[in-house]
């Protein structure tokens, strides 16, 4: 079955190309995962569900951040305002 993988599931670092920086995914992957779990994992992204994962994975990572984001400045104003109201000075 053709399908695509994240980078580094699915290719143990022995199999790595002499490009790859020494540290790449498939190493970190070896520390991580059993040879039986990357095989595990292999057959879930070429799974229907693992397939879509991969599409939409990008787009829930950047709605999460975008989301965080603006939770994080929501907060940091209000923190501020709460210091001004204390009397401490904030920013040049």
């Amino acid at each position: 079955m053709s399908s695509t993988l994240p980078i580094g599931i699915g290719v143990p670092a022995r199999a790595q190309s002499a490009n790859q920086p020494p540290d790449s995914g498939c190493r970190v992957s070896d520390r991580h995962f059993s040879s039986a779990e990357l095989r595990q994992l292999i057959s879930f992204y070429q799974s229907p569900i693992g397939q879509k994962m991969i599409t939409e994975l990008p787009a829930v990572t950047q709605e999460s951040m975008e989301a965080g984001r603006q939770w994080g400045m929501k907060l940091g104003a209000s923190i501020a305002s709460q210091l001004r109201s204390e009397g401490v000075q904030i920013g040049p």
